[in-house]
């Protein structure tokens, strides 16, 4: 078993009583793995390039400052998927700088705002090859701490937002968005940027407002009655036509919003909901790549559970106490994750 993954199962194990204990922070990488419970100390601890390990558990805080490349690794943001270690949340106003360019988030529910920036004079709020990749956010996601954004660069893969994405910008920021699901205020607003959004889904609850960019075998399951899209090419609407001022080609309309997934009825997502595609829905093999509408086309479909890409842990059972040969009994069962 080599080192890391050694490491991560330890850790682990460290997550799986966090009723008893507080949850765990493992960060390895430049120097020897270190262990700890606060997720401030942890990150001023780690070094540039570092990966921060969170087990399951909420890590709880005021303001969480990231002025330095990490990659925060957390053990999911699913319930359905996470019975062994439970849910990772970051419980924290997250702010990351211009310094955290190349920084990567996976696995973790964000239940305070995250905001790029600390300042309001935008000196320190263009971070570039931001990734956040099956990330629930329940907050407000603010792409700029002032509207003088004019660099920041960032991919959105698999996330949930219940809160708002906020991409205003008066420059060239991008942001690439795909297989994502808004269920929330949702607004998506890109000034004079770059937003590319594909394979996403867009519910009611909490008014969405899709914002400007070029939108691709997306669905957007309610009216959309104010001007935002630019573009729509292959998607799905409950409108009978083209939202106020879009242009675009391939898409389907007047769809009613609850037969077109195979469950969902409330136009709210909660993770029991079947977001396949209805048996019979003219959104299969409709996208521009041939393959269905929605998130579960693509050449990389929507993973099941947005299990992150660390070995998923399915069972795992820890004695109360040792055995009469002073040995604990340990039972863990753990499935590697190809993506």
């Amino acid at each position: 078993m080599n080192r890391s993954l050694l490491l991560t199962i330890m850790f682990a194990l460290c997550g799986l009583v966090t009723r008893a204990q507080l949850p765990r922070i493992v960060v390895q990488g430049t120097g020897a793995p270190q262990v700890f419970t606060d997720i401030t100390t942890a990150v001023a601890a780690a070094q540039a390039g570092d990966h921060v390990y969170l087990s399951g558990g909420s890590f709880i805080g005021a303001v969480l400052v990231v002025d330095k490349t990490l990659h925060f690794v957390g053990a999911g943001m699913n319930p359905d998927s996470t019975g062994a270690t439970g849910t990772t949340t970051l419980g924290v106003q997250l702010r990351i700088t211009t310094a955290a360019s190349n920084s990567s988030f996976t696995g973790i529910t964000m239940g305070g705002d995250v905001q790029y920036g600390v300042l309001t004079n935008g000196s320190d709020d263009d971070p570039t090859n931001m990734v956040f990749q099956r990330c629930q956010f329940m907050a407000q996601f603010a792409v700029s701490a002032t509207n003088s954004n004019t660099s920041s660069s960032s991919v959105f893969d698999e996330c949930i937002f219940r809160g708002s994405l906020l991409c205003t910008s008066n420059g060239g920021t991008s942001n690439t968005i795909t297989r994502c699901i808004f269920s929330g205020i949702g607004a998506t607003t890109n000034n004079l940027g770059n937003l590319i959004v594909s394979n996403s889904l867009f519910f009611q609850a909490g008014g969405s407002t899709p914002g400007t960019g070029l939108y691709e075998n997306c669905v957007f399951a309610f009216d959309i009655t104010s001007p935002g899209i630019s573009t729509a090419n292959n998607c799905i609407f409950t409108n009978a036509g083209l939202p106020p001022g879009a242009t675009g080609s391939g898409n389907i309309f007047s769809q009613t919003a609850n037969t077109i997934f195979v469950n969902e009825l409330n136009n709210t997502y909660e993770f029991s909901d079947d977001l396949h595609l209805a048996v019979g829905s003219p959104g299969a093999n409709a996208g521009t790549d041939g393959t269905d509408i929605g998130l579960y086309g693509s050449l990389s479909p929507y993973k099941p559970g947005a299990v992150p890409v660390n070995p998923h842990y399915r069972v795992a059972n820890v004695a109360n106490a040792t055995d009469g040969s002073g040995n604990l009994p340990v039972s863990i069962t753990v499935a590697a994750q190809p993506n």
